[in-house]
């Protein structure tokens, strides 16, 4: 240390004579008087005789010149230092930067963060350590030491115990004069500190604030007003350690509510269009066509616009995720991915588009209940597994005791089944109830060196972490498959619920309600019209497979057409699908007339398979009748002189095509050349040259 590095029982007891001048006396002294030389008198003006009066500076024996009197040295040395670096008047990272590079050497800033995670990051340096310093948790971790073994260690993070010097009433002395000024609640005057301390304490004070400016738990500035010396904590840190502390989250009620297992529904939209017909794909990004995707989301759940940030991803449309989704499921496929890309259907995705919306949503929960990991992997870990975690953590050695899926389960089962304002759900679990910083110190220490937090302080460092966390679960898991009910206050600050989807999801149940419900949800009118009567989200999703949607609940907001029942019957719904659909949800029974029209609409439907086939033209009956004789059962007879190869791959191709050749019939191509049997090369193993 520099400047401050003095004999502070002295400095103490002379600082009296600093309080004893007027302000322009000290405006003077400060600017006049050098740690050495003398000074004509007459540069004092007329603060001369009161300056003089202090006993801080000296006449020499002709009375014409003053100099700094030898015992006062180390006084204005310090007052000098404080008035250059007023730190609580405009306190700011630059201010800080100054203050270190003056007072510290660059030993001094070594010791100080040598001990912390800095040092895995290489050189430490004023600029990496002042961020830490600024913020809460470097005086905290010494306010909140109880026992002696925490207090020495703490000493020895920041290189004051490590020779043997400092001792533990020294640190305990610094302890409770950090937390007086704590109870200060602002920077205080030095003099005025010091008159409270008791005389047969003062040397134990002056020991106790020496300590505290080394470690930077203390910093020393001058008031620019009134040129006042004074002590406290860095301004950030101190406002962080007066925040009242986390209050459990209490019950609210909301204004408005949405709540639908949106992505499954999304997904269910896309599945259906593409059972229907394969869906073309951007060759570029893989993104659905613009027109398919505009006609997939007239048919999606509806999601009020307080609620969307909840819901959707900014950058990625709710068709693409879901479309993203069910390829990643292996409920789709993407065929001709290079070129003319498009989606496919495949047999598990047909399989799970006729399941009910219950079990569909089942399936869709099913690995994430299974799943076995304790903590979502880390960002340097290929792969995703779509368990139970939707996201990674920038860590590439998982810490040992950190169980996030356990912290999880615990943060959301907890709270009942009503409604709490999330910022204060995310506000008292980063606070209170965080398992980032519950973790073991040689743990969190480790987990530090990993995430590196990039210049603030690991408090709120893991706080972040672990807010980030949990509303990512909400979102990307509990909220997009109905596990959470969303809400909107008066404010316009969103809430949520916890429902049965959510807690199965985190095995607090084994069952859970999901689908249309027999409730007075909608109305069918006999002239098709549909008019929803309240919000029902997962009702709109079922109606949207087998009607148009027309406008929004509640009130009118569907209309069954001959092109929408012609839809459902393409996406692999029958004429009992439709009708249960309708009379499921409606609190009246479905009109005759609709249900006799859907029925004779669904009637007229008839189903064909498309495929391509190879053929074989023979020109003549006596050649077809060769050719089946060569190949018996290979072959189909399509007509007297056109037959059909049953072979499906290229190489069962090729034996019949060699088979034809020894029997004599020459299979041409359409330019009239013989079509030869490919010639199978013998695969040649790569070998090493060893040299």
């Amino acid at each position: 240390m520099k400047l401050f590095d003095v004999d502070w029982a002295v400095v103490l007891r002379e600082m009296s004579r600093w309080s004893q001048l007027s302000l322009s006396a000290r405006h003077v002294l400060l600017e006049v008087l050098k740690p050495s030389g003398y000074v004509l008198g007459a540069h004092f003006g007329t603060a001369r005789d009161e300056i003089v009066a202090s006993g801080i500076p000296k006449f020499d024996v002709e009375r014409n010149r003053l100099m700094l009197a030898d015992e006062h040295r180390e006084l204005l040395k310090v007052l000098r230092a404080m008035a250059r670096h007023p730190v609580f008047d405009a306190p700011s990272m630059p201010a800080l930067f100054g203050y270190l590079e003056e007072h510290f050497t660059n030993d001094d800033v070594h010791r100080l963060g040598g001990n912390a995670a800095l040092a895995a990051y290489g050189h430490v340096t004023r600029y990496t350590l002042a961020p830490r310093i600024a913020f809460a948790g470097w005086p905290g971790d010494l306010l909140v030491a109880e026992h002696d073994a925490d207090l020495l260690a703490w000493g020895a993070a920041r290189g004051v115990t490590s020779v043997g010097r400092i001792t533990l009433m020294e640190l305990r002395a610094l302890q409770t004069l950090v937390r007086q000024l704590v109870v200060e609640r602002d920077a205080v005057p030095l003099s005025v500190v010091y008159a409270k301390i008791a005389t047969r304490d003062r040397a134990s004070f002056a020991e106790a604030l020496h300590l505290g400016l080394r470690t930077v738990v203390l910093f020393a500035g001058m008031r620019g007003r009134d040129l006042e010396p004074i002590i406290g904590l860095w301004p950030t840190a101190l406002q962080e350690l007066l925040r009242p502390a986390a209050v459990k989250p209490t019950a609210v009620v909301p204004v408005e509510q949405f709540s639908a297992a949106v992505l499954m529904e999304d997904m269910t939209a896309v599945m259906a269009t593409v059972a229907a017909a394969p869906v073309r794909l951007r060759a570029n990004d893989l993104a659905v066509f613009a027109k398919i995707r505009a006609d997939i989301e007239a048919r999606v759940v509806p999601v009020p616009a307080w609620a969307a940030p909840m819901v959707g991803s900014p950058d990625r449309s709710r068709v693409d995720a879901a479309a993203g989704t069910l390829q990643w499921r292996g409920l789709v496929d993407v065929q001709a991915r290079h070129q003319n890309p498009h989606l496919t259907s495949t047999p598990a995705g047909m399989k799970w588009l006729a399941l009910s919306a219950h079990d569909r949503l089942a399936a869709l929960m099913k690995p994430m209940r299974e799943s076995k990991a304790h903590n979502p992997r880390g960002s340097y870990e290929p792969g995703d597994d779509g368990g139970f975690f939707p996201y990674a953590l920038p860590y590439y050695r998982e810490p040992k005791g950190l169980r996030l899926r356990d912290a999880i389960t615990s943060a959301f089962v907890g709270l009942s089944d009503s409604f709490y304002a999330l910022e204060s759900f995310l506000d008292f679990a980063a606070r209170a109830a965080n398992p980032f910083l519950a973790l073991k110190a040689e743990a969190r220490l480790d987990l530090e060196r990993q995430v590196h937090f990039g210049g603030i302080d690991p408090r709120d460092g893991f706080q972040s972490l672990w807010r980030g966390a949990l509303l990512g679960f909400l979102t990307s898991r509990l909220v997009v498959f109905g596990g959470a009910t969303l809400g909107r206050l008066d404010s316009g600050a969103l809430c949520f619920a916890l429902t049965d989807i959510g807690r199965y999801l985190l095995g607090a149940t084994d069952e859970f309600t999901y689908g249309a419900s027999g409730t007075a949800d909608m109305i069918v009118q006999p002239n098709f019209d549909i008019v929803v009567l309240g919000s029902a989200p997962s009702l709109e999703a079922a109606l949207a497979r087998v009607s148009e949607r027309v406008g929004v609940a509640p009130g009118l907001a569907f209309r069954i057409t001959r092109a929408s029942v012609m839809r459902a019957a393409e996406s692999g719904l029958t004429v009992d699908d439709v009708l249960s659909t309708l009379a499921d949800a409606s609190s009246k029974p479905v009109p005759q007339n609709v249900q006799r029209e859907i029925t004779g609409w669904m009637a007229a439907v008839r189903r064909a398979q498309l495929r391509t086939v190879e053929v074989i033209d023979c020109g003549h009956t006596d050649t077809a009748d060769r050719i089946s004789a060569l190949l018996g059962g290979k072959t189909t007879r399509l007509t007297p002189t056109m037959i059909e190869l049953t072979a499906t791959t290229p190489s069962a191709r090729a034996v019949l095509i060699k088979k034809l050749r020894a029997g004599g019939v020459f299979i041409e191509d359409q330019s009239g050349r013989a079509k030869a049997a490919p010639v199978r090369r013998r695969r040649v193993e790569p070998t090493w040259d060893e040299g």
